[in-house]
């Protein structure tokens, strides 16, 4: 439980420490099925953070709703393709 200011520079902390893995990566496998997380989508390039996320499902949260579908149920896919000035190099086939 967070009580304080402090607690919650830890809990930064350890986000900030905590490995990354990169999408072109990963696998469905990688995950726990029931995997509860708070989570960071940011940008290889620049790193920027481009969505912060809390699930009690990662491995769904990721595949269903972040890159699967088309552009109106993968709600970061639909931002990532929209944005023609940070990622105008990705194309899609829908």
């Amino acid at each position: 439980m967070i009580r304080s200011i402090k607690d919650v520079e830890e809990v930064i902390l350890k986000f900030k420490e905590a490995p990354k893995v990169y999408f072109k990566d990963l696998k469905p496998s990688m995950l726990k099925e029931d995997l509860s997380c708070v989570y960071a989508i940011i940008d290889s390039n620049n790193d920027k953070t481009l969505y912060v996320g809390r699930t009690t499902k990662l491995r769904r949260r990721l595949y269903t709703n972040h890159l699967q579908g088309n552009t109106s149920t993968a709600r970061l896919k639909k931002y990532i393709l929209e944005d023609d000035v940070n990622f105008k190099n990705i194309e899609t086939l829908q």
